[in-house]
């Protein structure tokens, strides 16, 4: 069929200002931000005859609500749409589509369920894991062109070339009709919504939400949000047309397109109520607040939306108190990405500062002593000064302090009973969010049927406000006058910091000296006074004692006291309530509370359900109290679950769970930063190394009888510094084989250098970093060293690497970590019957 002619001539891009004044309909219609970026090329375009711009579709509620009615137990809404509505020869044919990743995905996923061949050809720079999804879905990859335009054209090819059917994944009316379906929801489960924002690509979200949101409740505000780098939609609706525009690379990918649909263009021309442009900044700071304060990793796509809504003084400030829906429209983020872009949004916001000082040579060690001394001064202030100085207390020495907790006294444990744990349950619902129990995604891979209780959903990030809300309700009114005290690593002095501040209970929180320094933030921001005080969480209890009774306080042990236990065992009634049936439950072990807590319930209730405890290889203070049959204490180390890093056991809980826990097992950090790497890239959960350690023992493979049983890991909490969390993701990925790090001396001449860099690109080895040393030297002086990381699809492409570098550089050659695939079957205690 031939090419139509374009329906009009590329208009002369006008001064943005100017255009706006000239089009009195569509300021009368909507209200346009304005914006510099004027870019448009237009480009001979392929026929698509369901997206003809001179015969454009219009998507009504009418097929937005057919389309509900087959999709609305789908995520791939308008995948599965367009597939369902096929004809029988069209899914003979098979579907072509172009796409720069989550289209693809999501086509390929559907495609695969209907058994339906489908051909997607993306740009050469999509990223790895992109393509071996598609090609683990079923689908043909084809990779050509740097950009969506060329590879649309292709797609365009290959249709002439053989029969196939193309699906455009963002202007097909059928397309806009699916993801009409989650205007439909937002309508049903929120009512009395006043605003919506949709992140806005080639617009067939926007498109589909409107209309249905517009017919369901027309006051309700429509906002299209748009990145700055590629602004085709805001442009269009400017000129009241269509037309090709010039983009650029930014953190929200999934939304650059060349030109918006036709389609999509024309249905949601007289709906949209505002387009709205945000740049990256904004976007990185989302996809930060995302991750830090919700625990949910987000693509910048689908982050646009809270940017928006972040620079609300700026651009939104019509919005100020009204309740507004964000579309958080995709998560498909690469895990080097989102480490990127938390770099870039904590520079934005000021907690990353780079500084560069100059020292004389002849002074440098002192200097450089200076600069320690003066940082750490620094630090010091940041962690104290913003806190009020007559809390905290001057360097005493604790020894000579009397120390003794009446409730957890070693020679007079509390064993927890159900009962305690029934009304705890019963006291504290209403003020606790019951978090889910979700199945995994990805439970094939692990051959369990992994359930997961996601803890770190609480409003602290973490389980531990259960029991601290159970023991602030118990207190006597005349103490919760005074106030509370509560020595804490993080986790239990946030939860009793949020809960104290809602029952206006004043609350000191002492923290040792490793804590991180997000936690102490958030205490001070929930209205504790915060005390710096001892190097491990031991020392620190026995200054909050002695500060408890100077001041007539009461002190709670955050993670022994008996109404703390009490409260913690309300995971395990939430989670009976919601799987029936289950097999087993592993529970993360820190100084045990929580696992005496859970196995109280679950034994009651139902004692053949296995109850499995986790601790750190590192810190296995639980594990070899249970061996020596009494309680133990080791030296302070450091390790990724820090929450569960305690050198001490709890002797109320180390009395209630020995009889109960089936198995004690200990991790190691390698397993700990895969199963973390494993949630956030597969499951998109942000979870800290103590909560992830459940999930540890089955990537370990230590747990073999579990198989094809009914299991929950409780994720306790999601309280990561982001600091942290990259630096755990980036061990994840090198204990996977995804990342391999070696050093190669080549000869000091471009040749040389491209010949190394040649032979990775062959391989398919993306460089994640790489560093010259001109000062190494091996035989010959002209020799320099390349210390390189490289990124791989995985363990058996990072043998590969090593056996071509090692081939092709047999002298020069070192692999710093060699990949490797440890399964060695770490120490078990099995409970004694």
């Amino acid at each position: 069929m031939p090419k139509p002619k374009a329906p009009y001539p590329a208009p002369t891009p006008p001064e943005c200002r100017e255009s706006l004044g000239q089009s009195p309909a569509v300021l009368a219609k909507r209200d346009i931000i304005k914006t510099d970026n004027w870019c448009p090329n237009p480009n001979q375009f392929d026929y698509d005859k369901f997206c003809d711009p001179n015969y454009p579709k219009t998507v009504h509620y009418s097929q937005i609500d057919k389309a509900y009615d087959i999709v609305k137990d789908f995520h791939e809404r308008a995948a599965i749409y367009s597939l369902v509505t096929l004809t029988p020869e069209q899914r003979h044919q098979g579907v072509v589509t172009a796409s720069v990743g989550n289209w693809a995905m999501a086509l390929a996923y559907q495609a695969g369920l209907f058994n339906i061949h489908v051909t997607v050809v993306l740009p050469v720079v999509t990223v790895i894991r992109v393509v071996d999804k598609c090609q683990s879905y079923g689908a043909q990859v084809i990779l050509h062109g740097n950009n969506f335009a060329e590879a649309k054209q292709h797609a365009f090819k290959l249709i002439s070339e053989s029969q196939g059917f193309y699906l455009n994944g963002f202007d097909h009316p059928h397309v806009i009709a699916g993801n009409g379906t989650i205007g439909v929801e937002i309508v049903k489960q929120l009512p009395d919504v006043e605003a919506v924002l949709v992140p806005v690509g080639g617009g067939g979200l926007l498109a589909g939400v409107a209309s249905a949101v517009k017919h369901l409740k027309r006051t309700t505000l429509i906002y299209g949000i748009e990145t700055v780098k590629s602004c085709g939609f805001f442009k269009a609706m400017d000129n009241e047309h269509p037309y090709q525009i010039e983009s650029q690379v930014g953190l929200a990918n999934s939304l650059i397109v060349p030109k918006p649909g036709e389609n999509a263009f024309h249905t949601a021309r007289s709906l949209v109520d505002k387009m709205v442009l945000v740049d990256d900044d904004w976007i990185a700071r989302a996809v930060y607040h995302l991750v830090e304060q919700e625990n949910f990793i987000v693509e910048g796509a689908g982050a646009i939306t809270l940017g928006a809504l972040l620079s609300l003084p700026d651009k939104l400030p019509e919005l100020q108190g009204k309740k507004v829906v964000c579309i958080i429209s995709g998560s498909n983020l690469e895990i080097y990405s989102m480490i990127k872009v938390i770099a870039r949004a904590r520079i934005v916001e000021g907690h990353s500062v780079s500084l560069t000082v100059r020292v004389s040579g002849a002074r440098a060690d002192y200097e450089r002593r200076r600069i320690l001394k003066v940082l750490e001064s620094l630090k010091c202030n940041i962690t104290v000064c913003d806190l009020e100085r007559e809390w905290l207390i001057e360097d005493k020495l604790i020894d000579s302090y009397e120390d003794f907790d009446e409730y957890c006294d070693p020679e007079n444990p509390k064993i927890l009973k159900y009962e305690e744990v029934i009304e705890a349950t019963e006291r504290i619902r209403p003020h606790i969010i019951n978090t889910p129990v979700l199945a995994a995604m990805t439970h094939k891979d692990f051959g369990i049927n992994i359930h997961y209780k996601l803890e770190f959903m609480q409003r602290s990030g973490s389980f531990k406000e259960r029991g601290s809300l159970n023991a602030l309700q118990q207190l006597p009114q005349d103490k919760k006058k005074l106030g509370v005290v509560m020595a804490s690593v993080g986790n239990e002095g946030l939860g009793l910091s949020y809960h104290a501040a809602k029952l206006s209970i004043p609350v000191i929180i002492v923290f040792p000296i490793v804590v991180s320094i997000d936690k102490l933030q958030r205490c001070h921001h929930f209205g504790a006074k915060v005390v710096v005080q001892g190097n491990n969480l031991m020392e620190s209890q026995k200054y909050a004692r002695a500060l408890a009774r100077d001041k007539g306080l009461t002190y709670i042990n955050g993670r022994d006291h008996p109404h703390i236990l009490a409260g913690y065992g309300s995971v395990a009634v939430e989670i009976l309530e919601s799987t029936p049936f289950l097999d087993a439950i592993i529970v993360p072990v820190g100084s045990g509370g929580l696992a005496a807590a859970v196995a109280t319930v679950i034994k009651h209730q139902k004692p053949n359900v296995l109850v499995y405890g986790v601790q750190p290889e590192s810190m296995p203070t639980f594990f070899n109290s249970l061996e020596s049959e009494e309680m133990t204490t080791l030296p302070t180390t450091n390790n990724l679950a820090d929450a569960i890093t305690i050198n001490a056991v709890g002797c109320n809980a180390f009395a209630t769970a020995k009889p109960l826990l089936d198995k004690m097992l200990l991790v190691k950090d390698d397993w700990i930063a895969r199963s973390m790497l494993h949630l956030s890239e597969r499951e998109k959960y942000v979870v800290e190394g103590a909560g992830a350690s459940t999930l540890a023992i089955v990537i370990g493979n230590l747990v073999p009888e579990l198989k094809l049983k009914n299991v929950v890991c409780l994720l306790t909490g999601g309280n990561c510094d982001n600091t942290m969390l990259t630096r755990c993701l980036e061990r994840g990925l090198a204990a996977e084989g995804r990342l391999v790090k070696f050093r190669v001396g080549v000869r000091n001449d471009p040749k040389s250098k491209a010949t190394l860099m040649k032979l990775l690109a062959n391989g398919g080895y993306n460089m994640h970093r790489h560093y010259q040393d001109n000062s190494w030297t091996q035989d010959e002086d002209y020799f320099v060293e390349m210390r390189m990381v490289c990124e791989t699809k995985g363990l058996d492409h990072a043998l590969e690497l090593k056996r071509m570098i090692e081939k092709a550089y047999p002298c020069t050659s070192v692999f710093e970590t060699e990949p490797f695939n440890d399964r060695r079957t770490c120490p078990c205690y099995v409970r004694k019957q």
